[in-house]
């Protein structure tokens, strides 16, 4: 019933006055009903019929359904339980005791053994041991304990069970299981238990193997490193040499407070062996030595200065950032180009290669009689042999050298114009020979450099082309995938 409208019951008035009581019936001609009369929408209704019980055996069950699959896997319990016996090498827990007896299968549930001894462990794992005694024994009230009493009339057991009372072999449920099903059943334990073992040694191999790093212990002048390998660090990536088991025993020293470790991130020698290594990697080298060493001031993960400026490589190598670019892509027939190794840069200290056929006359006072003049008509290098290109390359890289003599300036075009006197400077053009030039093997420029003069096949022009790295070089100028200026 509707809460929200409270009606009340008609009730006697007091007559009116005369003079408004033909106002009073005069309206009440048009007065409503009254409110009880009214099929109002807030009234209440008579309750509904309560719904009838539903009949569940005629709605299909998901578990009906998929007992009705498995129909050839499983059998009713003999008991018209709700108990299914599903067909397994091995009691399951959706058996009941009698299911289970009756089932020739292997049983280790204390609950299907309600007939024997209660058990002392609950399973057939040597782990599981009997509950240990309490040391306070529980207390039974005899029959004259009156309520509210003390608990002090309270009798103590006669005899406890103690845990020498446990079998020395673990409990197995007594059920007629023939010797084959009892074999069968240890044969699969023995199997997965294998199984394990062998799963939890190659985790542990891989460990071994992955958190592993190298020492390298200088301890005399006289003699070579050891390398000391060390497996299974329980820290990684991390790492402290004066906390990890044995390490004095490895090193073959009795006193660690003599020993330094290189600190790669500081690039120095910790005075101490109690220093924390943080991200290492697989087989990385770390280096120990004993104080007043001198023979490991340096780590040998900094590889030593090379004595030449370049080094060799069969191709040139492409601009990094080209200054330009054509728009139009290469062919689609035009195979990819190879990738190739990319020049160092010249530094003041570095070493010039030269042939050997230059004299020291010529180093120390260059004279351009020597290098053939460029022929009238032609332009550089036509009309030059490969030695006189050789010797130019070489001479023009001593004269950029601070000690280069008398002729020594800094401009690239002054130096060219004291080698090639007769020549026109282009920079584009030079920059691509001596890329060129540069890009060959020590060997090889060796070789050039002594081929004679006067015959057709030791001209610059005509020698280059029998290289692949100058055909190779031609044809990334001509897509624009290389710069002579910028490389």
């Amino acid at each position: 019933m509707c809460q929200h409208f409270s009606w009340m019951e008609p009730q006697e008035t007091q007559p009116l006055p005369s003079s408004r009581r033909s106002d009073v019936e005069t309206s009440s001609q048009a007065s409503f009903p009254a409110a009880h009369l009214i099929a109002f929408p807030f009234h209440s209704q008579p309750p509904l019929p309560a719904p009838s019980a539903p009949d569940f055996a005629t709605f299909p069950s998901q578990r009906g359904r998929k007992l009705a699959s498995d129909a050839l896997v499983k059998e009713r319990c003999v008991a018209g339980g709700s108990c299914y016996a599903r067909q397994t090498k091995a009691c399951s827990k959706r058996m009941c005791r009698r299911c289970c007896m009756k089932f020739p299968g292997v049983c280790k549930y204390s609950n299907h053994n309600a007939d024997g001894a209660p058990p002392m462990t609950t399973s057939s794992n040597p782990a599981h041991r009997p509950r240990p005694i309490p040391v306070i024994p529980l207390r039974f009230p005899t029959a004259d304990t009156a309520a509210g009493s003390s608990l002090a009339a309270n009798t103590y057991p006669q005899s406890s069970p103690l845990v020498e009372d446990a079998p020395n072999n673990p409990f197995l449920f007594k059920k007629p299981v023939s010797a084959a099903l009892l074999e069968d059943n240890r044969l699969r334990h023995a199997k997965r238990s294998a199984v394990s073992e062998q799963t939890a040694s190659k985790l542990a191999n891989q460990r071994r193997l992955t958190h592993a790093v190298s020492v390298k212990l200088f301890l005399n002048d006289e003699e070579e490193p050891s390398i000391i390998p060390l497996q299974d660090i329980q820290t990684w990536p991390t790492l402290n040499l004066s906390e990890f088991p044995g390490i004095a025993y490895l090193f073959g020293v009795s006193n660690l407070d003599n020993l330094q470790v290189y600190s790669k991130k500081h690039k120095a020698w910790t005075p101490t062996l109690n220093f924390a290594l943080g991200e290492l990697k697989t087989d990385q080298v770390i280096m120990v030595r004993l104080k007043g060493n001198r023979t490991s001031e340096l780590s040998n993960d900094t590889p030593a200065p090379s004595p030449l400026p370049y080094y060799p490589s069969p191709l040139p190598s492409p601009s990094k950032t080209p200054s330009k670019r054509r728009a139009e892509s290469p062919p689609p027939l035009t195979p990819p180009h190879a990738k190739i190794s990319r020049l160092a840069s010249v530094s003041e200290s570095d070493v010039i290669v030269i042939p050997d056929d230059c004299s020291d006359d010529l180093l120390r006072a260059p004279d351009v009689d020597i290098i053939s003049p460029v022929p009238k008509g032609l332009v550089w290098p036509r009309g030059l042999y490969v030695q006189d290109m050789a010797r130019g390359f070489a001479l023009i890289k001593l004269l950029g050298r601070p000690d280069g003599g008398r002729h020594s300036t800094e401009r690239l075009e002054d130096r060219f114009r004291s080698v090639f006197p007769n020549a026109v400077w282009n920079s584009s053009t030079y920059h691509l020979n001596r890329k060129f030039w540069e890009s060959l093997p020590l060997d090889e420029q060796k070789a050039a450099a002594k081929l004679p003069l006067g015959k057709e096949d030791s001209l610059w022009t005509n020698w280059r082309r029998t290289h692949p790295s100058w055909k190779y070089l031609i044809v990334l100028l001509a897509f624009g995938l290389a710069n002579p200026t910028c490389i």
